[in-house]
C-alpha cells in the first residue's frame, strides 16, 4: 500500500484560509482538511463564489435558504452552522422556526423536529458569544 501524498495545499493553509476569509467555520473543516485539504478548498472557492459579492439576496436570505437545504438534506453539521450565522446576520428564531417549517413541508415533519434542539444549541451559543462581546472577554 502507497503512503505517498499528492501535492498540493497543506491542511494549516487551507484553514487558514477559510478562517481568513470567514472569520470562523464548522468545526468538522480541521478534520476534513486533514485528510483533504484540496477538495476543502475547492469547496470553500465555490462557496466564497455563492456567497460573495454580487449576489441579490441578503446575508440573512443566503442563511435561512442555505439552512433549508442542510435540514432537507439532514445534513445537521451544516444546519447548526447556518442558524448561527443567520443569528449572527440579524435572523430572529422565530425566522428559523418558520423556514424549518416550511422546509419540512417538503421533506418531512421529521426535519423541524431533528432541528430544534439544533436551534438550541445554536441560540445558546449565540447568545454566550453576546455576552462574551458585550463584556469585552
Amino acid at each position: 500500500m502507497s503512503t505517498e501524498t499528492t501535492s498540493g495545499p497543506s491542511a494549516e493553509d487551507v484553514l487558514a484560509t477559510i478562517r481568513a476569509d470567514r472569520g470562523h467555520m464548522p468545526e468538522a473543516f480541521d478534520v476534513a482538511a486533514r485528510f483533504d485539504p484540496q477538495a476543502l478548498l475547492d469547496f470553500h472557492a465555490s462557496y466564497q463564489h455563492a456567497m460573495g459579492p454580487g449576489t441579490s439576496l441578503s446575508e440573512p436570505v443566503r442563511q435561512l435558504v442555505l439552512l433549508a437545504l442542510d435540514a432537507a438534506d439532514h445534513f445537521h453539521g451544516g444546519c447548526r452552522f447556518h442558524m448561527l450565522e443567520a443569528l449572527r446576520a440579524g435572523v430572529e428564531p422565530a425566522q428559523i422556526v418558520e423556514t424549518l417549517r416550511l422546509t419540512g413541508l417538503t421533506a418531512g415533519y421529521h426535519v423541524p423536529l431533528v432541528a430544534y434542539p439544533l436551534l438550541a444549541e445554536a441560540l445558546a451559543e449565540y447568545e454566550a458569544e453576546k455576552a462574551h462581546n458585550t463584556t469585552g472577554g
